[in-house]
């Protein structure tokens, strides 16, 4: 044939066999980026590594380490983040210096211009110089182990070939700005106090009252259209219109570093509790945790046991820190959970009309701290064919408050500041978890944690001696006026911060009379408790579910019985407004045979539940129904679109059925028309297009409208999610129940082709059994223990997490081994 078709010949020559070369070439790059070598020389240079280490990997491919010094089990533990989790390490490093755009291109521009003006990186430097030399010397040591896997010349993991990336080598600064990207993942005040605002903009004190999320329901009704007062003077409505500019383009940063980067979101929680060994079958006390945060693959925490000359620890890491975050020791087990304490506060700044550098501190004028930032942007695809893109030069400014981080709206001449206990210097967050890892008992536990600062956190303990307790731990400020629920003006000094409250001070119980503590980010403190911590608490329902599981008559608490409290899809938050839905009247056959199936619901949200379906998807629409016109009657349509629809998304079941059932309704009526709507109006037209959009998803029949199978989990892969064929092979999805309030918590966005895509719920799951002989110690990964697309620890966890199972972390068994190596040093 190529006698006759010289022009094939040369096709095949010139095209298809360089072609198959590459994809070979590739295929054999990428299976050899999972080599495992039985031994790894470690160069002398990088100090941290002593003698031989082991490193094993079970069957499920969690982590042990064995080494004869805590050092070299830190040096190890940083070997095998990086073989295991590089990109992500990688990744995490570009998203705390906000240098994803040279790997990215320009879709990431916005994310970089918000992390350079928050400035995280440059705080870590102050954390470096605060930290004591164990810690300093445990965290070189990890970032050795990271820069040694990288020096054994190792094939990287198909992202970075993809992207033409190289990794630079670790830092410990890498590792202490990714601790703060940590505290921003469970910091929303600053998203709360903006919210606040605009609806303060367009809600009479009436409605405000009804649906503020921070508003205490005992307290007086002093909603901020006193903000618009506080704006600087004079042009006051124009202020106005560029403050809502500022906080609509805020809020696109913030919806899109949810969803694309997995930080933060609006139900970013967790649930804890713990039980005393006098109420438990066996007299052993038992603790259970399980983080909410954003899910992605590979997960945001790594399973390791952690063996050393003093160090004997085992929990969850996160990826790019030396400590067990969540775990236990020989003598002792924690969890946490987000406190929602309201520790970030905006202040209006007023700029020097005669001198645009300053601003106002009481009646004198100061420099704003000013310096530039260069951001180096990768040209589209093909990039070869490409101009190279100029770099884009940014200004960050700050005050005595902290960043000017309207600026990252492109709003400049209406500064606004972020106050953050996280941007404080000399944090020595890291040394509290470091020194927790060798805790033995309450008191020394309670001395580790008064080296928290940020992120606030519920921590619950108990130990071998049979003793519980919760802490309440990290900075917390005391203001001299206000209580942070709105940004103020920063210049008349009233509502600075006078300090922090006092570590003796801070909220704790020990071995209670009731033998249980849980907590699920609900209110953490009495109302008689000396000083303010949030509005921002979480629904108490999760809380008062846990408490009703382990109260029940029939209860046998023991980890079988703990398994099936994680296990929860029971929402008891929709209990008033089921009970409202089911007395609605239906308008036609369609809706009557919907209101039946709502009627005989048990409030399940389980995956195979078609009336979970109806009611999730028709409080959606009631939601929009109710508050969309009356919130965005003053503000723009961009503004809306941005802004409301985060601030409608969580208004609670209980405030949509007090709109519903107020003997004086102030939502129902359409203020944009001359139109008067009754609640049942209101009622009918939200179940329509409730039941349109399941006929959509669904088909006409209701029984195949199963809950699993419109509410997806969804562990999204940065970068790879978002491109055709390539999220085929590195994301991963699957059918899950739940919802944000039930203990097996699941938080959804509406996607119009998708359906209901879960982006935050359970990152792991832990249940730990304290004894003296043997402690019993169960765990699940949401995704799996590798970063790497074709291994077998990819995603091997995803079906057992969705299931609820559990694996059991002990001392290695006789064949439960997978790879088993040596670090030695040179």
């Amino acid at each position: 044939m190529f006698k006759t078709s010289p022009f094939m010949k040369r096709t095949l020559i010139f095209i298809g066999i360089p072609i198959l070369v590459s994809i070979a070439v590739a295929i054999k790059y990428v299976y050899g980026s999972l080599k495992v070598e039985s031994v790894y020389v470690v160069k002398k240079g990088l100090q941290g590594l002593d003698k031989i280490v082991q490193v094993t990997r079970d069957d499920k491919g969690a982590l042990f380490i064995k080494g004869e010094t805590d050092k070299d089990v830190y040096f190890a533990l940083g070997f095998a983040h990086a073989q295991d989790r590089m990109w992500q390490l990688e990744l995490q490093r570009r998203i705390a210096k906000g240098t994803l755009s040279e790997i990215f291109g320009r879709e990431s521009l916005n994310r970089d211009i918000w992390m350079r003006t928050l400035g995280l990186a440059e705080a870590a430097k102050s954390a470096w110089t605060a930290i004591s030399p164990q810690t300093k010397s445990a965290l070189t040591a990890y970032t050795n182990g990271i820069n040694a896997w990288l020096e054994s010349n190792p094939a990287l993991s198909p992202e970075f070939m993809l992207l033409e990336n190289k990794p630079e080598p670790w830092t410990e600064l890498d590792s202490l700005s990714w601790m703060k990207v940590f505290s921003l993942n469970l910091a929303a005040n600053m998203w709360n106090e903006l919210a606040n605002m605009a609806a303060g903009q367009s809600l009479t004190q009436e409605q405000a009252a009804d649906i503020l999320k921070t508003y205490p329901e005992t307290g007086p009704v002093t909603i901020p259209n006193t903000t618009a007062n506080q704006l600087p003077q004079p042009d006051k409505n124009k202020r106005l219109e560029k403050a809502q500019h500022i906080v609509a383009q805020l809020f696109k940063i913030k919806q899109s570093m949810e969803k694309e980067l997995a930080i933060g979101g609006k139900y970013v929680g967790s649930n804890a509790w713990v039980v005393s060994g006098k109420l438990t079958d066996n007299g052993q006390p038992i603790l259970a945790n399980d983080p909410h945060m954003g899910i992605q693959i590979p997960a945001l925490f790594y399973f390791a046991s952690l063996k050393g000359d003093k160090l004997d620890v085992s929990g969850m890491t996160l990826v790019g820190l030396p400590v067990v975050i969540f775990g236990r020791n020989k003598d002792i087990t924690w969890g946490g959970t987000n406190m929602f304490a309201d520790t970030q506060d905006l202040y209006f700044e007023q700029t020097n009309g005669e001198n645009a550098a300053e601003y106002r501190v009481g009646d004198q004028w100061e420099k704003f701290d000013t310096h530039k930032e260069i951001i180096h942007v990768k040209a589209p695809f093909p990039q070869f064919l490409r101009p190279k893109l100029k770099p884009v030069e940014i200004q960050v400014r700050k005050t005595h408050n902290g960043p000017v981080v309207s600026d990252a709206s492109g709003m400049f001449d209406q500064p606004i500041s972020l106050k953050w206990t996280a941007l404080e210097d000399n944090d020595t967050t890291l040394e509290g978890f470091y020194r927790l890892g060798y805790a033995t008992d309450w008191n020394s536990f309670k001395a580790a944690m008064k080296y928290h600062v940020a992120p606030a956190l519920n921590m619950l303990y108990a130990d071998t001696n049979n003793n519980i307790g919760f802490l309440g731990i990290g900075k917390i400020p005391v203001r001299s006026l206000g209580e942070g629920q709105f940004p103020t003006v920063a210049w008349n000094g009233l509502n600075k911060w006078t300090g922090y409250i006092p570590f003796d001070q801070w909220p704790y119980s020990y071995n209670p009379d009731q033998g249980y503590l849980v907590s699920a980010n609900n209110k953490n403190v009495n109302s008689d408790y000396p000083y303010f911590i949030s509005h921002d608490w979480a629904p108490s329902t999760r809380a008062e579910r846990i408490e009703q599981l382990l109260t029940a008559p029939d209860a046998v608490l023991n980890i079988e019985y703990m398994k099936k409290i994680q296990a929860d899809t029971f929402d008891i938050s929709a209990t008033k407004l089921h009970k409202t839905l089911s007395a609605y009247k239906p308008q036609d056959e369609r809706q009557t045979e919907a209101i039946n199936l709502i009627k005989v619901w048990n409030l399940d949200m389980a995956i195979d539940q078609s009336a979970a379906s109806i009611f999730y998807v028709w409080t959606r629409h009631l939601r929009t129904h109710l508050f969309s016109d009356e919130l965005t009657s003053s503000w723009n349509q961009k503004s809306q679109v941005i802004i409301f629809d985060n601030f409608i998304a969580e208004v609670s079941y209980d405030q949509i059925n007090k709109v519903l059932t107020d003997t004086t309704p102030n939502w129902c009526d359409d203020v944009n028309t001359d139109i008067t709507e009754s609640c049942e109006t209101v009622l009918s037209n939200s179940l329509n297009d409730a039941l349109n959009e399941l006929d959509r998803f669904g088909g006409s029949d209701m029984d195949d409208w199963q809950w699993g199978g419109l509410h997806i989990a969804v562990y999204r892969h940065t970068p790879f999610s978002g491109q055709n064929l390539l999220d085929k092979m590195f994301e991963r999805r699957i059918a899950n129940g739940g919802s944000p309030n039930t203990v097996n918590s699941a938080s959804a966005y509406y996607n119009k082709t998708e359906g209901y895509e879960q982006g935050s719920g359970a990152t792991f799951r832990q249940i730990v059994q304290m004894n003296k002989k043997k402690t019993r110690h169960l765990y699940m990964n949401s995704t799996g223990q590798s970063g790497h697309f074709l291994s077998p620890y990819y995603d091997n966890m995803i079906e057992p997490f969705q299931n609820v199972h559990y694996f059991e972390a002990g001392e290695l068994k006789p064949g439960t081994t997978t790879d088993t190596y040596k670090l030695k040093p040179e």
